[in-house]
């Protein structure tokens, strides 16, 4: 089983750095927003497998390439979600380790980037932003440093779940967070 997990993390850092070179060869931006997406999802990996200087890296490299494309086009809309989506992995990692005070301004980022598309998104049907917006004020909800912000971001973590709830209420994932944030 070790074994097994060594040679995922090998297969793991090969396909990051193989990726990491094709995103500076490529300025095709679809592929760059899929190279960005890949290396979120490699960085996961491993931080499940408990490799959390390869994760980090993965992670810190998926939110760079993120950034590069929101850099380039603010108002793309695919873009921001990328990076914020990016940011709240980070974060998490970042949680794991108890790194608190990085994780708090990642998370806060993330919130950032969500903000101003929630209202629209809710008329447009668009759910991915709520739950981007939730997630991360749910943990700053948790790493908040001190009780009353601890209490803002949970109430604005609710406040979300409900217009959500109540733009979309066939919505699959909504009945599973409404009762999460109820216990």
């Amino acid at each position: 089983e070790p074994c097994l997990s060594q040679i995922q993390q090998n297969l793991l850092k090969t396909s990051r750095d193989a990726l990491a070179l094709l995103s500076q060869e490529s300025a095709n931006d679809q592929w760059r927003l899929k190279v960005a997406d890949a290396c979120r999802r490699v960085g996961e990996v491993q931080r499940r497998l408990g490799a959390f200087d390869d994760a980090k890296s993965a992670l810190e490299q998926s939110v760079a390439l993120a950034e590069a494309l929101v850099q380039e086009d603010p108002k793309c809309d695919r873009r921001r979600k990328m990076l914020a989506r990016n940011k709240l992995s980070l974060g998490i990692l970042l949680c794991d380790y108890e790194e608190f005070p990085i994780a708090r301004k990642t998370f806060h980022d993330c919130l950032g980037l969500c903000e101003p598309s929630v209202k629209s998104a809710v008329d447009l049907g668009l759910h991915g932003w709520h739950a981007l917006a939730i997630a991360a004020s749910l943990h700053l909800g948790v790493v908040a440093e001190n009780r009353n912000q601890s209490e803002q971001y949970l109430r604005r973590a609710v406040e979300l779940s409900r217009t959500l709830k109540n733009a979309s209420p066939s919505n699959v994932a909504t009945p599973r967070l409404w009762y999460l944030l109820s216990l």
